[in-house]
């Protein structure tokens, strides 16, 4: 009987500090990815350009009343690591640089994404692991020059020029339905769809991309959009009117 008491206790014992362990085990086991997270800001000009180059990820470009460019960018590896992995991993994404910087006075600025080093044996490794979301608030009359990598690229409320270029994914631009523009967009492998000027054409009979060339009466801005592999579209972006 004493032994059998004994052998129950132990059982006890022996799954309370299984009970006990297991939240301990799965915060050891939990993985997850690495983040960063930086905002910047910059005094610029009503009617200057925006040149974005090298980015990656997502591209986020919505025009504001306020003569400043503000940039928010989120970097997030695409592994996920052991909590005791993730101080290294967080400084691995602190080698992809993101600067924003005047070129001249209130007229020119750049925002530039540099990967570490591409040497033969690491020519695509910078930017494998890592995942990139870029925020940029512009003054709406900006006009806008991206050259962009793989990903999505989306454009809201900005009047000025807009010239994008992107090799896979997708272009997306809400404009003022007031406006008028010149649309002259491309894709190779995709489709092409706008809201301003004619529908689009494909480029040939045997042909699996898409192309679009339009030109309003009187048109006040120019839209030069060309993509690799994915879709672009150009809609009107509605207000919603206020209820009395």
């Amino acid at each position: 009987m004493r032994n059998e008491r004994r052998m129950a206790r132990w059982i006890l014992f022996s799954v309370c500090c299984l009970v006990f362990s297991l939240p301990t085990l799965a915060q050891t086991d939990a993985k997850r990815e690495a983040e960063s997270t930086t905002k910047q800001s910059l005094e610029f000009g009503s009617t200057g350009t925006i040149h974005i180059v090298d980015s990656l990820g997502l591209v986020k470009v919505e025009g504001w009343d306020k003569d400043e460019v503000e940039l928010t960018v989120t970097k997030k590896t695409q592994k996920k690591y052991e909590p005791k992995d993730l101080t290294k991993a967080a400084a691995d994404l602190e080698r992809v640089k993101v600067e924003m910087h005047l070129v001249s006075e209130s007229t020119l600025l750049a925002i530039n994404t540099t990967f570490p080093s591409r040497t033969p044996t690491r020519l695509l490794r910078g930017k494998t692991n890592v995942n990139l979301e870029y925020i940029i608030k512009v003054p709406r009359q900006s006009t806008l020059l991206i050259k962009h990598d793989i990903g999505e690229v989306d454009v809201t409320n900005v009047f000025g020029d807009i010239e994008a270029t992107s090799r896979i994914g997708e272009i997306s631009l809400k404009l003022p339905e007031e406006k008028q523009y010149s649309v002259d967009a491309r894709v190779r492998l995709g489709d092409v769809s706008s809201e301003f000027g004619p529908d689009s054409q494909r480029q040939g009979p045997l042909s699996v991309g898409a192309k679009l060339t339009g030109e309003p009466a009187a048109p006040t801005r120019r839209i030069f959009l060309r993509l690799g592999i994915g879709d672009i579209q150009v809609t009107r972006l509605r207000w919603e009117k206020s209820s009395e």
